[in-house]
């Protein structure tokens, strides 16, 4: 990073210092001091019996961290993981050495915004930075900030969507909109023209929940699909773990023994299944949740632990209960695979593994009750996981109260 020139109050050519401010590593100016690249820290990597590495790092790599820039970088290497944060920060520098204005491109705007993401998951920075580089970069990149107007991004969200569908668009505009905001905070703009714009909407389909004879059929079609199979036959366990529980699947894949408790009966939802970002992209155990609310303990029915007590029996010895055949962290998409193929022909083909969870709050009705299992808000479970009743509550004792009084 280099010492910037600016002009003060009485025309005196002073030096600003480029910082890093530690929240989303957007960068300040203090006036005075010479400025060289932080001291970098080597991060160690953790250890536990299914996965070595921080926080969504994949097992062999070394990461580098500057604590004041929020930045880390990893690489097969110490050397070249340094490497890498070194040119990152560099690079940022070169950035705001332009400064951001209203004159200053969006692709210079974005590049910034990219480094502020080190604090995201794996998952949620590639798919913010393949939005950024597939859809928006290539429709605005080129124009100057001044140039991004409300009716601009409607125009192009628009085009998105046509061409890719709503959730591609939607993704897009959260992606844009994050951008945009640090140009306010630098203040570039003095507001954001997405915020504006007309949100992108689609129409939901009612969740839909697999009634007990559905259930049934998926179960019967799951037993014959792996009786035929020459893979791994452990798809009707997952299954009956994830009606038992409702919990995600890539939760599910995650449980280690250790989160088991079968004396008591209950399975501790604490990690999730996620993939590394960078290509060729392979599965990890994340050791936190989808979210915060997605960390829970749950009391098991009895087949659910009689399904787990069985496995830790006759199944693989691992640390994980639903272990890869290699004994690695298990990919979401193979399971995915096996029950679309374990469905096929028999009706069923809409079952996905979310299916599971919608029958469980859907079983259990109460909003409340469903958010709490799932790990959700009650207001997601009501919308999106528990299927409208077809009869009405019962509600005569109440309205019997409204009836006309006798001899009125």
């Amino acid at each position: 990073m280099g010492n910037l020139p600016v002009t003060g109050d009485r025309g005196v050519e002073l030096w600003t210092t480029i910082h890093m401010d530690g929240v989303g590593g957007v960068p300040r100016r203090d006036t005075g001091g010479t400025h060289v690249l932080p001291k970098l820290r080597h991060e160690k990597p953790r250890r536990s019996p299914v996965l070595q590495g921080l926080r969504n790092q994949p097992i062999g790599q070394k990461s580098w961290y500057d604590p004041k820039a929020s930045a880390r970088r990893v690489g097969d290497t110490p050397r070249k993981a340094k490497a890498a944060l070194t040119q990152a920060l560099a690079n940022r520098a070169h950035t705001v050495g332009e400064e951001i204005t209203a004159d200053s491109r969006l692709t210079d705007l974005a590049a910034m915004w990219a480094d502020t993401l080190s604090d995201r998951s794996d998952s949620t920075r590639h798919a913010y930075r393949q939005s950024l580089d597939q859809h928006v970069l290539p429709a605005l990149g080129g124009r100057r900030l001044r140039e991004v107007t409300t009716q601009t991004v409607e125009r192009t969200l628009n085009t998105i969507t046509e061409r890719h569908g709503p959730a591609t668009a939607r993704r897009a505009r959260t992606v844009l909109s994050q951008v945009m905001a640090l140009a306010l905070r630098m203040d570039a703009l003095d507001r954001n023209p997405v915020t504006d714009s007309k949100q992108i909407s689609s129409p939901k389909p009612e969740p839909r929940a697999l009634t007990a004879a559905e259930l049934e059929q998926v179960r019967d079609a799951v037993a014959a699909h792996e009786a035929k199979s020459r893979s791994k036959a452990d798809l009707a366990d997952v299954v009956e773990t994830q009606i038992a529980t409702g919990a995600r699947i890539g939760e599910v894949l995650a449980l280690r023994w250790e989160d088991v408790d079968l004396n008591a009966g209950t399975v501790t939802i604490a990690g999730t299944v996620a993939l590394t970002a960078e290509p060729p992209r392979r599965p990890f155990r994340q050791d936190h949740p989808k979210t915060s609310s997605s960390r829970r303990t749950l009391r098991l029915p009895d087949f659910g632990v009689a399904v787990l007590l069985r496995r830790s029996v006759e199944g693989p010895q691992s640390d994980l209960v639903f272990p890869s055949s290699r004994d690695t962290v298990r990919d979401t998409g193979g399971v995915r695979k096996s029950l679309r193929l374990a469905l096929k022909g028999t009706g069923l083909e809409w079952v996905s593994t979310h299916t599971f969870r919608r029958t469980v709050a859907t079983a259990l009705r109460d909003p409340e009750v469903a958010a709490a299992v799932l790990g959700n808000g009650p207001e997601i479970a009501r919308r999106h996981y528990v299927e409208r009743a077809a009869m009405a509550p019962d509600v005569r004792n109440v309205l019997d109260q409204l009836a006309p009084q006798s001899g009125a």
